[in-house]
């Protein structure tokens, strides 16, 4: 490479270095910054997906009893995606949008609440299975075993493959 060429990319690299840096500067509060370890938005996460399995098991009556203990350790305001699945989240600190640091604290596909990537994925893939094999006519009884097996609280089956449409 010539000299002229990487000075060209040096005096790039710095100028766009100098740029984002002043933005910083004039906007702190616009740049994403986590205000929570990832250790403690591990534990949170983990606290969410036991007061929604809670509150499946317990039903709306129970509902509040069972998110006590998450909502005295996430403050933070609650975002509902309207797309299918839909996502319900918290999100706290000092991001974009309330904040980066959110958990999810559940998943809502065809009607059923689900409390963790896992049992969402799971769903899809017995869900679109059945939809497939009757050719979107149903009815859909290996969806709904598992379902309530879910709420039971057994294990969920192995499955072969991946989902079509989670990618989380």
């Amino acid at each position: 490479m010539s000299r002229n060429i990487i000075n060209a990319v040096c005096t790039t690299i710095g100028v766009g270095s100098l740029v984002a840096g002043a933005f910083v500067a004039i906007h702190p509060t616009e740049v994403r910054t986590m205000s929570m370890p990832q250790f403690q938005l591990d534990r949170l996460q983990r606290l969410a997906e036991t007061s929604c399995r809670c509150e499946r098991r317990a039903g709306r009556n129970g509902a509040a009893k069972c998110w006590a203990e998450f909502e005295r350790r996430m403050p933070g305001a609650d975002m509902q995606s309207m797309c299918e699945p839909s996502v319900h989240s918290r999100c706290a600190g000092k991001g974009m949008l309330g904040g980066n640091d959110c958990v999810v604290m559940q998943y809502y596909f065809e009607g059923y609440q689900l409390c963790s990537s896992v049992e969402l994925k799971t769903m899809e893939a017995v869900f679109n299975a059945e939809l497939d094999a009757t050719h979107g006519k149903g009815p859909l009884p290996k969806t709904e075993k598992l379902y309530r097996d879910m709420v039971a609280g057994k294990p969920l089956p192995k499955l072969n493959g991946s989902s079509l449409c989670t990618s989380s």
